[in-house]
């Protein structure tokens, strides 16, 4: 029996095939709304991943060494999953927020078993983007075939997706599409490269449309990495990047209804009133609520009901401080500051890439409620993956004796 058609590397492949379907599905995981238990395609891949992977680590007995990183994702989990003993929120809310991060976090590990070398990792960003693009078309069917806009004027979204969450799922993929569309040097395939330019293009359409000012100010800092990548690109690439932004400058002034541009236009204004659409109102009730159980906060789940207000946090920061408390803040910022430090070392594009998908989600977060969302924890496992490219090949420890 050959090497590749071994049963261990088997099961380990299709693990694989399982990681990428979530990468895959999570773009569009509101956009097609399933019967419950079922919920979304991304609750179905996420617990595929978990059971075949889970399987496949142990049949195999080998595991790759986990990072400072991987640890401060583990202590966070079990944080959260500790503070369903003293939480605030009804039983219901609390435990639809665990089970988020208990399909969400492990996937994260998982990524790093499976995904070791930069040709799977760029396979799992070609999921990310062929999922997003799913729903950029959707999003456009509603606006320019259907004229509907579900969440309010002028703001369009698909299915269970709140336009502002949509957007962000568009903006993070902005970097990820820069990084296959102009690196010639990541060796990418001719579909690859092709998604990259048609991201690129169709995903900023969908973001627009969201009407998501929020959404527009990640999306921007998501664009930032196009100067650093450009020295790695050709003539060619530059000159097809340049077309599609001015095809989506004549395609947005054109279709996209004025209504929509007015409201994205209205940002400065929302800075300027120190209102941002009362998102200060809430942060103050958090405060609150924070002040209340500052060491290990109200439980996982319960900003809402914490703070008596009956809004999301819109503060990722703030979330996670009134639900787990300093300690899950400073485990949080501790994953974002150990990425940080790690893309150092990575490669030039990839620590081009990684930075700026850290950005967008760190500038998200700050009016966004993301704790929980499975689009943080595939920020985090891609930006872990960039960081590590250098020793992507690394050995792994046996989990049993080599004998048996």
């Amino acid at each position: 029996m050959t090497e590749s058609l071994h049963p261990d590397n088997l099961l380990r492949r299709i693990a694989y095939i399982a990681l990428w379907a979530y990468f895959f599905t999570v773009p569009f995981e509101y956009s097609f709304v399933l019967r419950e238990p079922l919920e979304s395609y991304a609750r179905v891949t996420g617990e595929l991943v978990l059971l075949v992977g889970t399987a496949a680590v142990i049949v195999t007995g080998r595991a790759r060494r986990w990072k400072a990183f991987h640890w401060l994702a583990l202590l966070y989990l079990l944080l959260v999953s500790i503070s369903l003993l003293w939480d605030q929120s009804p039983t219901e809310e609390a435990e639809h927020a665990l089970r988020q991060y208990l399909q969400a976090v492990p996937v994260l590990l998982l990524s790093w078993e499976f995904a070791r070398s930069v040709r799977e990792r760029t396979h799992l960003i070609f999921g990310y983007l062929v999922g997003g693009l799913i729903s950029a078309l959707l999003i456009m069917r509603e606006a320019f075939l259907l004229h509907r806009a579900l969440y309010s004027a002028f703001r369009y979204s698909v299915e269970a997706w709140n336009p502002n969450e949509l957007a962000i799922v568009f903006a993070v993929g902005l970097p990820l599409a820069l990084y296959l569309a102009l690196d010639r040097s990541l060796r990418a395939s001719s579909i690859q490269v092709w998604t990259g330019w048609l991201y690129l293009a169709l995903g900023s359409l969908g973001l627009l449309l969201t009407g998501s000012r929020t959404g527009l100010v990640v999306g921007v800092v998501g664009f930032g990495a196009t100067p650093f990548l450009l020295s790695r690109s050709s003539r060619a690439r530059i000159y097809t990047l340049l077309a599609i932004f001015a095809s989506l400058l004549c395609v947005g002034l054109t279709l996209i209804p004025a209504g929509t541009w007015h409201i994205l236009s209205t940002v400065g204004s929302q800075v300027q009133s120190g209102d941002l659409d009362e998102r200060v109102k809430v942060w103050r009730f958090g405060w609150q609520a924070f002040l209340e159980s500052p060491l290990f906060g109200s439980g996982v789940g319960s900003f809402r009901w914490a703070s008596g207000t009956l809004y999301n946090a819109h503060n990722t920061y703030l979330e996670v401080s009134v639900e787990q408390g300093v300690a899950g803040l400073l485990l949080i910022l501790g994953l974002i500051l150990s990425l940080f430090a790690r893309l150092k070392h990575a490669t030039a594009s990839g620590q081009v890439a990684g930075i700026f998908l850290l950005l967008t989600w760190v500038v998200a977060a700050t009016v966004g409620h993301l704790a929980e969302s499975r689009v943080t924890w595939v920020v985090f496992s891609l930006a872990i993956l960039f960081a590590c490219d250098q020793t992507s090949q690394d050995a792994g420890f046996q989990l049993q004796p080599a004998d048996q």
